[in-house]
Order: C-alpha cells, then structure tokens, then sequence
C-alpha cells in the first residue's frame, strides 16, 4: 500500500465499479422475465409467478444469511480477498443463468434457478460492505488528507455506467432472442474482474488482517467476535440503527420494483414494448441513476472540506426528500392498480423515480455511515456497512411474495408493502439524526470501546 498513490486508487476503485456495474446490468432488465419465462414453459401462469416471486425471497434470504458473516470474514481475514471470492461466485450466478433454459423439468428448473440464486447471494454479500470498506482504510492509509466520500461517490457513478452499458448489451440480445449470451458475458467479466483484482487490491497493512493458513474452526470464532463487537456498536449508537432502517427500507422498495416492473408492463398493462422503444426505456433507466450518482458526488465535492455536522445536515435532507419522494409514487401507483386506472405514464414514474432514488442512495448511505463510524471502530466497517443489506435481504425474505402481487396482473398493488415500511423508517430516521447533529458520535468513543470489548 505505501508505493500506491492516490491517483492509482482512485483508477482501481473506477475499474472495479466499472465491472460491478456491467455485471449487474448484464441480468437487470432481464433476469426477472428469463425466469418467469423458465417456470411457465413447465407449470401453469400463476405458479409459475409465484416461483418467480419466490426466488427474490431465497435470493435475498441467501445474502440475508450470509450478510453479516461475510462482512465479519472481510474484516477480519481481509477485504480485498472477501472481494476476490465475490467474483468467483457471481461468475457461477452468472453460468447458472446461461445454462437455466436447458433443462425442461419442474425439479431440474427450479434446482437451478436456486443455486444460481444462492450463488449470487454469496457474491453480493461478499462485495457489499468489504469494497466501501477497503476503499476508505485505503484512502486514509494512502492519503489521510483526502476526502474519501467524493472517491466513493465516484466509483457509484462508474458503477451506473457500467449498470447503462451492461443493460443496452442484455437487452439488446434479448429482443434478438439470445438472452443467454449476456450472462456469458457477464461471466467473461466477472472471470476479468478477478483477475484484476488479484493483481492490483492489496490490503490496508494497518488493519492487519490474518494471513497464512487458518483453520476453519480459528476462522469461524473470529468471525464471530467480529460480529458480535459490530453489534454492540450498531446498539449503541442509534444513528448507525436509523440509517440502517432507511437503507433497508429503501432498498426494500427498489428491489421489489425493479425485479416487478417489466413484469407488471407485460402482464397488468398487457403492453408488449417494440424492440427499440424497449432499449430506450433501459437507456432512460440508466441515465437516471447516473443522474442520482452524480448529484451525490456534486453534493460531496462541494461540501467535503465542511465540517462532519454540516456533511451530515445536508446529506440527511436530501435523502428524506428522496425517499418521501419515493413513497408517494409507490402509494400512487399502487392506488391506482387497485382501482384498475394505472398506465404506463403512472408505472413509468414510479420506475424512474426509484431509478434516480436508487443512483442516489448507495453513496449517501456509505458516506453517512462512515461520517457517524467512530474511528476506534474503523476494523468493524465492512460488517457494519452490511448491516442495511442485511435487513433489507431479511425483509425480501419475508416479504416477496406478498409484495410482488398475488398474480402477475396484480403486480403492482403489492408495492404498497415496502412504500409504508419505507415510510415509517425514514419519519423515525429524520427524528434521530437530527437530534445527533448537534451532539457528534465521536464523543461517545471510548464508551462504545468498552461496550464492544
């Protein structure tokens, strides 16, 4: 890490958001249809959407489990290396989706829709937290002066790029009717990425991770006084706990909408896209959330020299407008489902609007985060940035199903679930980090210490 200047961080966090991103938009628009697509061409329309709405649940179920203990894994054994391993298992996730529309059986489907499933759980769970996490120790390792919430902020806007280019190329092979041929791609990435990866990420030598040969026994134990101090922080410190909840939340909601959306435009409007208005509509997508990434990263260049307190002032505004924002839309169109009066212009404002939420939520939530982290907890950051995703994965779990709709005719009417958790969380949020605005968390340190040890 000494020899690694700023500029060179700066290219690897670019080139690896870069990758993330073309990997997920290389399944995005796409996944939710193959798979519904896979279990009508061997079970009848309504179980068949109910596979499709149970497979979000075990994917999410999958990272809900995993969440916290890969983030312990990463701080304690490494973040680049937890990094490393999420490739290698989204590069399964993505062989699993190639090779699902082989099989032509009820078990055999569905067996292999689980296990790709599964596979990505164990990516995401890998990457998220571990990443943010090894970006920031390396900043302030490398350049302490620097502030590291513009480098996060801009990688999230590579990411979106990476998500826009991904999703014209998924998209464009699936109006051509070979669909498969993105996730090939998408693993010819994930195979580059980890290549990458294991040439240029190097740890932080200050968190000192453990090396050499560890038993699993020694690995599992570690993990779990990792986990078990992350907890004491995050209940200890309630502005950790209600960013947390409004991340959750909100993901929640994204998730559900960008999973059901093409699915509601098919089957509750009956409306069937041309190829070309089709590849517009994801172009407008992507932008969208490009448009939120970059908002966040204007935001921090402007205020990165202010003082924590003002970060945070700011920060929180913009996110409670956003997810109020949000919540309407969903109500709306939820309502308007129900009635049987939604159009594409009303479905289409929700998707845009979670589009441009979700572009905007990542890098104000890891900024957040890392602004009320107390410094004598930087070794826990990877597990207590994973904590949204955790709830939020838990709550997928519980909750797909219901959320999705009964049928997929009635899709949309089912948003109105995670609109009104969203909304009770971001109240309560906006009630808590107000009142620590004017009362930093650093001071609370050395209690926090002793809770944790």
């Amino acid at each position: 890490m000494q020899s690694t200047t700023f500029s060179q961080l700066s290219r690897r966090v670019v080139i690896v958001q870069l990758c993330n991103g073309l990997a997920f938009g290389l399944y995005l628009f796409t996944y939710g249809p193959w798979f519904l697509d896979a279990f009508q061409s061997v079970a009848h329309a309504a179980r068949a959407m109910m596979f499709t709405s149970l497979l979000l649940g075990v994917r999410q179920g999958g990272v809900a489990l995993l969440e916290a203990p890969t983030g312990a894994l990463a701080d304690a054994f490494g973040r680049a290396r937890a990094v490393r391993w999420s490739w290698a298992c989204r590069i399964g996730f993505f062989l699993g989706l190639a090779l699902l529309h082989r099989f032509h059986t009820m078990p055999a489907v569905l067996l292999c829709s689980v296990l790709a499933c599964l596979a990505y759980s164990a990516s995401f769970a890998l990457f998220n937290g571990a990443f943010a996490a090894w970006v920031v120790d390396s900043c302030r390792a490398i350049a302490p002066d620097q502030p590291y919430g513009p480098l996060l902020s801009r990688g999230h806007s590579m990411n979106q790029w990476g998500q826009l280019i991904g999703g014209v190329v998924s998209v464009l092979c699936f109006i051509h009717g070979v669909p498969a041929w993105s996730f090939i791609v998408g693993a010819v990435v994930c195979v580059s990425a980890l290549l990458y990866c294991q040439r240029m990420l190097h740890e932080s030598h200050a968190l000192a991770p453990a090396t050499g040969r560890t038993t699993w026994h020694a690995m599992v134990r570690r993990s779990q006084i990792v986990l078990g101090a992350s907890s004491q922080v995050i209940r200890g410190l309630p502005e950790l706990m209600a960013l947390v909840a409004v991340f959750a939340t909100m993901m929640f909601l994204s998730n559900v909408v960008d999973y059901f959306w093409p699915i509601a435009l098919r089957a509750e409007l009956g409306i069937h896209l041309p190829q070309y208005w089709w590849l517009a509509f994801v172009v407008a997508l992507g932008t969208t959330r490009i448009g939120g990434a970059q908002w966040v990263r204007t935001v921090l260049g402007r205020c990165a020299r202010w003082h924590r307190t003002q970060q945070a002032t700011i920060l929180r505004r913009l996110l409670v407008g956003i997810a109020l924002l949000q919540v309407s839309a969903v109500i709306l169109q939820s309502t308007l489902a129900f009635a049987h009066r939604d159009s594409l212009a009303s479905l289409a404002v929700v998707v845009f609007i979670t589009a441009l939420a979700y572009g905007f939520l990542v890098p104000c939530y890891e900024t957040l985060m890392n602004l009320y982290i107390p410094a004598c907890h930087a070794h826990l950051r990877a597990t207590l940035l994973s904590f949204g995703s955790l709830v939020r994965s838990g709550l997928l779990l519980l909750l797909a199903i219901p959320s999705g709709g009964h049928t997929s005719s009635s899709t949309c009417t089912g948003w109105i679930i995670p609109a009104l958790f969203l909304l009770v969380a971001t109240l309560w949020a906006n009630t808590v980090l107000r009142r620590s605005e004017h009362a930093p968390t650093t001071t609370r340190c050395a209690a926090q210490q002793d809770a944790a040890t």
